[in-house]
């Protein structure tokens, strides 16, 4: 059987169905065949369900689709300036209205019954649905009372629309969304975004940036100017990972207590002020305190097991781990102890960028030169910052 004529016309951007005025006979080739229009288009032969017809259109332009190309930046093209003047005058547009109005000149009567299905899926491309609210409203393409108000944006031109949960559907689901979501999940996705920023908001408006105060914690601890020993680094580290778990599980709806933060906070902040803050101030001003720059380094060059050796000694360097910290600051620091404690040793210590220049205390090789890296040279004398005596092999210094 063949289905043709203008009913079985398919308007591929819009699913809504207009009534039409079918007879009996009217669809299929053969004489005994009786086909039947029942509601919601199905086709029936013989009391037979037998397929599904999309009812044609009444109109060229509807009113939703008269006001979205009005908003679109292709109602701006020269081209169409004669379709515009005909949206302006018209909410919908069918052969009556072509037929009484003499202003409408051929190109434009073309472009309404020939192209303007491509035209409205071109200004649909441009809108994009980026957040809800729920309210009582109406859409502003057909009108209709709407509970939840859609917003959708152009993406060219910047124009906001409000719009229905049927419109909306229209937005962004083929263009910029992931294939395979669907206009009811991706709407559910969005709505549970929503509620985050919602909740998150509720906490700064209750406590402040709470997150950007979890990230201050977490900064000065990491970038303290001294290393922390194991056991307060992982006391204030447990603390602070409660206190951002509770945040993220508040603004993901798994908690609903908003009282339990100022707790929380308070017992980092606390713990801060009675340990973090005084223990850091003491080591500041010991000498051999594994400073923010040593554990830079130390990250730098691959001895992250040395900087928990490092906290298991309580943050301080030792003669073990003096030979891993092998830069200028290390060294320059210290550069006078090495000078009076290997003074029978060396008549020169000097620093450069990438190393040690030495001159030996003898009077055969007086004014001779000697370039050591700092790594050598902490393997071979790092020792004596820490009261270990100090042996000169020539060979060290001087390799044949």
């Amino acid at each position: 059987m063949i289905l043709s004529g203008r009913y079985l016309s398919l308007w591929q951007h819009d699913k809504t169905y207009t009534p039409a005025l079918f007879k009996r006979g009217a669809l299929g080739t053969t004489t005994h065949c009786c086909a039947y229009i029942l509601k919601y288009g199905i086709i029936a032969y013989d009391n037979t369900i037998c397929g599904r017809l999309v009812m044609p259109r009444t109109s060229y332009i509807i009113k939703r689709e008269k006001k979205l190309v009005e908003k679109s930046s292709v109602a701006d093209l020269p081209e169409y300036a004669g379709l515009v003047d005909v949206l302006s005058k018209y909410d919908v547009v069918n052969d009556k209205v072509l037929e009484n109005d003499s202003t409408i000149d051929e190109p434009t009567l073309f472009t309404i019954k020939n192209t303007w299905p491509a035209i409205v899926t071109n200004a649909a491309s441009e809108w994009q649905f980026f957040n809800f609210r729920e309210k009582n409203s109406r859409c502003m393409l057909d009108s209709k009372k709407i509970k939840t108000e859609y917003y959708i944006k152009n993406q060219v031109n910047e124009k906001q629309l409000v719009v229905g949960s049927e419109c909306v559907k229209h937005f962004g689901f083929e263009n910029g969304v992931a294939q395979g979501v669907t206009s009811k999940s991706f709407i559910a996705q969005q709505q549970r975004e929503q509620r985050k920023i919602n909740r998150r908001e509720n906490l700064k408006k209750l406590y402040g940036n709470v997150e950007r105060r979890v990230d201050d914690y977490y900064t000065q601890i990491s970038d303290s100017p001294v290393l922390f020993n194991s056991l307060i680094f992982q006391t204030a580290t447990q603390k602070i990972d409660r206190m951002k778990q509770y945040i993220d599980n508040y603004i993901d709806s798994k908690e609903n207590d908003a009282t339990i933060y100022p707790q929380l906070q308070q017992d980092v902040q606390g713990y801060f002020d009675a340990v973090i803050l005084p223990w850091a101030s003491q080591r500041e001003s010991e000498l051999f305190a594994c400073a923010l720059e040593d554990v830079k380094h130390l990250e730098a060059n691959g001895h992250v097991e040395v900087i928990e050796q490092l906290r298991d000694s309580d943050g301080l360097i030792d003669v073990d781990t003096v030979g891993y910290l092998y830069h200028l600051g290390f060294v320059g620091k210290h550069l006078k102890t090495f000078q009076e404690r290997l003074a029978q040793h060396f008549r020169v210590i000097s620093l450069t960028s990438s190393g040690l220049s030495i001159a030996l205390e003898s009077d055969f090789l007086a004014g001779i030169d000697y370039r050591v890296p700092f790594k050598s040279f902490l393997n071979l004398f790092g020792g004596v910052l820490f009261g270990r005596p100090s042996t000169l092999n020539f060979q060290d210094y001087y390799p044949s």
